[in-house]
């Protein structure tokens, strides 16, 4: 998601992105220049200065349903508002009837959209890729898009437990993408951090803090602390519970169900437990709490 205080920091970057495709567009026009060879080099370039220097972007942690609703929805609407606004400067700029600027405005209008939907194409990769987290997958899962491989992946997922998602991707990814977008995520803790519901809760919390007017910075930034620490000890303790969870399905999935010594029944509990804790270090999850 893209956060206010970051856009606040970088909003010289949006001017900068803006006069570029202002000016690329018009230098464009004057030396007579293939105008989609232009747009499909500026475009690309436009939200990568973006995505770079507005946009908090990762691919770790994870991304709930109800952040994809909000964000949808953002989308669309940033999407319609758009499109409105530049078919009033088109119309506005045909009662002119100067060919050369309508021309140039046409062009302008054309690579604002293009560029918009390279970022949507990129933004719904991103979200799938957190989404499978969120349902404790890998996200480079994602690749399963590739039919040979789906079916490999989906064989993965389906032994995971998640038959369901498990029989689409085996068919093909693009089968299971809206399940992967709707379908809640697991509670608590998984092996890609903790539910994005805490964050926001911690995030909503803090909001609150700040914005209190009857508070000092001083106790606002002793009462920060307190908050964090709080939910610093409820990722720590979800993660205790993902850990034992996890290690007693991992023992169960093995199938041994003769009797077995209490030393070798520990000595299987600790390699799964040292199992877990190990994919939990690789993906380095733990939640930024600031």
């Amino acid at each position: 998601m893209i956060e206010l205080q970051h856009i606040n920091r970088s909003w010289p970057f949006v001017l900068i992105i803006l006069l570029i495709l202002g000016l690329s567009f018009i230098l464009s026009q004057f030396f007579e220049l293939n105008g989609g060879l232009v747009e499909g080099i500026i475009c690309p370039v436009i939200v990568l200065i973006f995505l770079l220097k507005v946009e908090k972007v990762t691919f770790k942690g994870r991304f709930n349903n109800l952040s994809f609703f909000i964000l949808l929805g953002l989308v669309l609407s940033s999407f319609i508002l758009l499109n409105i606004l530049l078919t009033g400067v088109s119309q506005f700029v045909e009662l002119i009837s100067d060919i050369n600027i309508l021309v140039t405005i046409t062009s302008i209008r054309f690579s604002i959209l293009f560029s918009f939907v390279i970022y949507l194409t990129f933004k719904l990769i991103q979200v799938l890729y957190r989404r499978l987290q969120d349902l404790n997958l890998p996200g480079k899962y994602l690749i399963g898009i590739v039919p040979v491989i789906s079916w490999i992946i989906g064989i993965k997922i389906y032994q995971s437990g998640k038959k369901l998602l498990g029989i689409l991707v085996f068919f093909n990814l693009l089968l299971g993408i809206l399940y992967i977008l709707f379908v809640r995520g697991t509670k608590g803790y998984n092996y890609f951090g903790i539910q994005p519901a805490q964050i926001s809760l911690y995030k909503k919390e803090k909001r609150r803090i700040l914005k209190a007017k009857s508070i000092s910075s001083k106790e606002k930034v002793a009462l920060i602390n307190v908050l964090t620490q709080k939910f610093e000890n409820i990722e720590m303790i979800e993660k205790g519970k993902f850990i034992t969870s996890e290690t007693n399905r991992l023992l169960e999935s093995e199938k041994i169900n003769q009797v077995v010594e209490n030393d070798l029944l520990q000595s299987r509990k600790d390699y799964f437990e040292n199992y877990v804790n190990e994919i939990i270090l690789k993906n380095n999850v733990k939640a930024d709490w600031n």
